[in-house]
């Protein structure tokens, strides 16, 4: 199954542990309508304007997309926001399923759960998404909606505990070397 880590911000659409960089993990794909600002690898360096009042973050001026993956299947409870400004979120968990080398979903695969919401009104706060941890998943899509500033993005366990996503060289790398065969 060819597998991908993947931020891209789409037209019609609108991470990982503090400790993980997704910096070196993503791919970007942008347009005119929807501008992406900053360095992914902000959205899991640990730093958020609690900790530093100059903290990175990434802006999407209309609608963002980060795709997440995992080599196996997790039980994701979680997901832990640490926004400056966002305005409502889309989630898209699914099992199975691959990507093109610009993120792109291949198939059409059958979600196994979804979330919508507004996000607080309150500027500079954490905010948490309840997942499924009971349907277990490999993949998700997670979408910003309106204008949007990311400080920070954790994917937690039942027990609390971060659940990174496998890196984006892995991932490359098995897609490349299924398509050589």
């Amino acid at each position: 199954m060819h597998r991908l880590i993947c931020l891209a911000v789409v037209l019609a659409a609108a991470s990982a542990g503090a400790q993980t960089d997704l910096g070196v993990d993503v791919v970007t794909r942008a347009t005119t309508l929807n501008p992406i600002e900053g360095d992914v690898a902000v959205l899991t360096d640990g730093i958020t304007p609690e900790d530093d009042p100059a903290a990175a973050a990434v802006r999407w001026g209309g609608v963002g997309m980060v795709r997440v993956e995992w080599p196996d299947l997790v039980d994701l409870a979680t997901i832990r926001v640490y926004a400056g400004l966002a305005e409502s979120y889309s989630l898209y968990a699914y099992v199975g399923g691959s990507f093109d080398a610009e993120g792109q979903r291949l198939e059409v695969n059958e979600m196994t759960y979804g979330r919508e919401g507004l996000a607080p009104l309150e500027e500079n706060i954490w905010f948490e998404i309840e997942c499924d941890a009971s349907l277990p998943i490999d993949n998700l899509g997670l979408i910003f909606s309106g204008n949007s500033v990311i400080y920070e993005i954790q994917f937690l366990g039942p027990a609390g505990t971060v659940i990174a996503p496998a890196s984006f060289g892995v991932l490359k790398a098995r897609h490349l070397n299924d398509n050589a065969e």
